[in-house]
């Protein structure tokens, strides 16, 4: 059976990549009926090779009861933080009929896949490697049907790409299979209709932006499993509310607190911000790998810059960090010339008051390489 299952995965791994290939080829984004197809066919092959078996586990209800509390908090979360970032309407046409037009096929989609992921995991046996080839190919397929949306021409695109699509991919994946094989495949399909069919049902959304949605799709799975595996390691399944220990509950604390802090310094949702320096222009003030904090500025704060300030501003697509050495007047304000420290020659271009960002303040020291790294690899 072992054999069988490695197969049938390889197999159903290497169509998806030859389809995505093809797909990516022709800038064209993974249909609903291929979509639907590959998994109906799939699903077939899977119970006509390993069988059909049924759900025995004993705690069934706790995984629904727990993804279900989390999912409808996570949203009411979403919602109450749009207060302050704001909405947007939602592009769907609400009547009844479109409802079930747009979320048919994401319901068919989704039962499918599920199906698929239990039969695996049922006959993989707590095979480790067949177990991640599962998360691999479930997430693959995610990667795939949106991955025609990506540019893939600078450093920044293959982040944005990692970061937005795989890595919460990957994520969502890997916590509906551990569902999947310690509670019951019912909590991963209520888990996947709430999360991607809610945008069909409600007239606004949150609008947080790709970047902080897709982080948010990573602290969400994150701690929904910390929460599953806590109870799992300590068999209290009588009650959702179980008592846990004090160490599981510090450590989910820290974990979403870490989170939010990277989201809010990397995306600039907040009044600092992080940028990793990628040359050696500012030195002997701060170098190559170093990742600089950057404090934003009001409009009326940048007035008030003066020569010798370190700013960071926009030029086309880059950020650059360097020093004020000249400022000059006209009639719409304030025009700013800076230096590298390490340069000779100042930058041969006028910075204006709506490319500031803002002053660098702060400095932590090499954690910036891989930026670097990857920029230079890239280049």
């Amino acid at each position: 059976m072992i054999k069988r299952t490695s197969i049938l995965l390889t197999s159903l791994f290497i169509v998806l990549l030859i389809g995505t290939f093809i797909l990516a080829t022709n800038h064209t984004f993974f249909p609903n009926w291929l979509a639907i197809g590959y998994w109906g066919i799939s699903v077939l092959l899977a119970v006509l090779l390993l069988g059909n078996p049924k759900n025995r586990s004993l705690y069934k209800l706790d995984g629904i009861q727990v993804v279900f509390i989390y999912t409808v908090c996570f949203l009411l979360l979403q919602y109450i933080g749009g207060i302050f970032i704001g909405f947007t309407r939602s592009p769907y046409d609400l009547s009844l009929l479109s409802i079930i037009k747009n979320c048919f096929p994401i319901l068919l989609l989704i039962i499918l896949e599920e199906w698929f992921r239990k039969i695996v995991i049922a006959k993989a046996a707590g095979h480790i490697v067949l177990e991640g080839l599962l998360i691999l190919l479930l997430a693959g397929f995610q990667i795939s049907y949106q991955f025609s949306s990506y540019q893939l021409d600078s450093a920044m695109a293959i982040f944005t790409l990692f970061g937005e699509l795989i890595l919460p991919s990957l994520a969502n994946s890997a916590l509906l299979s551990y569902m999947t094989k310690h509670y019951t495949c019912e909590s991963s399909i209520l888990y996947r209709i709430i999360l991607e069919c809610y945008l069909y049902w409600f007239p606004i959304y949150p609008d947080y932006g790709t970047y902080i949605y897709s982080v948010l799709r990573l602290i969400l799975p994150l701690t929904i499993f910390l929460h599953l595996n806590s109870l799992q390691a300590t068999k209290q399944f009588e009650k959702i509310h179980t008592k846990r220990k004090i160490s599981d509950i510090v450590l989910q604390v820290v974990t979403v607190i870490f989170l939010i802090v990277v989201v809010g310094l990397t995306s600039g949702l907040f009044r600092y911000q992080a940028i990793a320096i990628i040359s050696n222009s500012m030195v002997p003030t701060f170098q190559r790998g170093d990742v600089l904090i950057i404090e934003k500025l009001s409009e009326e704060e940048k007035e008030s810059l003066e020569v010798g300030e370190i700013i960071a501003y926009s030029n086309g697509s880059r950020v650059i960090v360097h020093r004020i050495v000249t400022i000059e007047k006209d009639s719409s304000g304030n025009i700013y010339f800076t230096k590298g420290d390490a340069n000779e020659t100042e930058d041969d271009y006028e910075i204006y008051p709506e490319a500031i960002i803002g002053t660098a303040n702060y400095r932590i020291p090499w954690i910036g390489y891989p930026t670097v790294w990857i920029n230079e690899a890239w280049s």
